[in-house]
């Protein structure tokens, strides 16, 4: 039980992927939350955010330019820049005097310019531990769909009980934050159904699961389905710009529409459609890689050279959903040996891998080149 030092009331204390997601809000909105170890805290801004202009901030991370804090960017990035030779898991960024917000947006990608053009004569930078807050500030912002940047500066245990107590600043720590991704898959719950007829199949439905807390929700999409197991089943990672619009820039959308007729047509089985758009970087940041890959890069390359890794997904969500189903033995549809792997490890069978292609056009061929070059897709 927490005290609120207003009224003297007792409250439960809230749990850790509650606040997550609090700090996931609180982060788009450009505001700054805490990352708390014993001996300090950290005040965290995301970079991406630098823009924004909240009277809500404090002028210790708003008025950027009069104040000295360090940057944490991801060792992609730190790379794509020429600030490091070879990948490390983050980089932390020393001025020294003050960056511009002109700068910072250099560093973190939010301008398309030629990195060797940076000017690095007025920065330091260590390389960070994977365990560190200031990693974990970067984890926070990928888990919120932005940029893995994070404007820092460090406070002690004082200052950290003065900020919660006249901010109501969120306070994380970086256990919370680093095991995220794994507790939140791990509370899916069945939050509603409904009968959906589809043009290739009348017969099915749709269920969203939602972690206990909040967050996204995912899908599963039963066709024809009657449990008969091995079952046959699709994991698809939603896409914007290819499920909805029909891109032609990826085969996400034929892979969709093609595994739904597909599993009708054999009989019956699952669709779970995973909530990680552009392999989990969110959608925006996708536009932004498109806009790399018009100077040469693929579709790998851009997404690091933003500060992500090669594929920031995860299918622990998917596992989950096949366990509240029932489900522990399928036939996976797809070209990614990862799928298959990631499934074995968390205990589902994957009795057969059935190919799951479609034809390339101009626009995409180079995208299907670089999965199965660098992704170790199938094709």
């Amino acid at each position: 039980m927490k005290k609120n030092k207003k009224d003297g009331l007792m409250y439960p204390a809230k749990n850790p992927i509650d606040l997550i997601h609090r700090g996931i809000y609180e982060l788009r909105r450009g505001e700054t939350i805490i990352i708390r170890e014993k001996k300090q805290s950290l005040l965290v801004r995301a970079a991406e955010a630098i823009g924004f202009q909240n009277p809500k901030v404090s002028k210790l991370i708003n008025n950027i330019d009069n104040f000295h804090v360090s940057l944490a960017i991801s060792g992609n990035r730190a790379t794509a820049i020429n600030l490091i030779e070879s990948n490390k898991k983050a980089v932390l960024i020393k001025h020294n005097s003050s960056f511009s917000i002109e700068y910072i947006k250099k560093l973190i990608g939010l301008e398309i310019i030629n990195e060797h053009n940076i000017n690095h004569n007025e920065v330091c930078f260590n390389i960070l531990d994977n365990n560190s807050s200031e990693y974990s500030a970067i984890k926070l912002c990928k888990i919120s769909k932005l940029l893995p940047a994070a404007l820092i500066t460090p406070i002690d245990i004082l200052e950290t009980s003065e900020w919660e107590s006249i901010n109501n600043t969120t306070i994380l720590t970086p256990e919370d934050i680093l095991n995220f991704d794994e507790n939140q898959s791990q509370d899916l719950e069945a939050v509603s159904e409904a009968e959906v007829p589809l043009a290739d199949c009348e017969k099915t439905k749709i269920i969203a699961f939602r972690a206990k807390d909040g967050g996204e929700e995912h899908l599963a999409i039963l066709i024809d389905f009657d449990h008969k197991e091995p079952v046959l089943t699709r994991i698809h990672s939603e896409c914007f710009t290819g499920d909805l619009l029909a891109s032609l820039k990826c085969d996400c959308g034929d892979q969709l529409r093609g595994a739904i007729k597909k599993i009708a047509n054999s009989g019956g089985g699952i669709l779970i459609y995973l909530a990680q758009e552009g392999r989990g970087i969110g959608l925006a940041s996708k536009l932004r890689a498109y806009n790399i890959q018009k100077d040469g890069f693929d579709t790998v390359s851009a997404n690091q050279r933003l500060g992500f890794d090669d594929d920031e997904r995860g299918y622990l969500p998917a596992v989950n959903i096949l366990r509240k189903l029932g489900i522990s033995k399928v036939k996976l549809l797809t070209n990614n040996p990862q799928k298959v792997k990631a499934l074995e490890i968390h205990g589902i069978n994957v009795s057969e891998r059935l190919p799951h292609k479609f034809p390339s056009n101009n626009h995409n061929l180079s995208y299907l080149e670089a999965k199965a070059k660098k992704l170790g897709h199938l094709l």
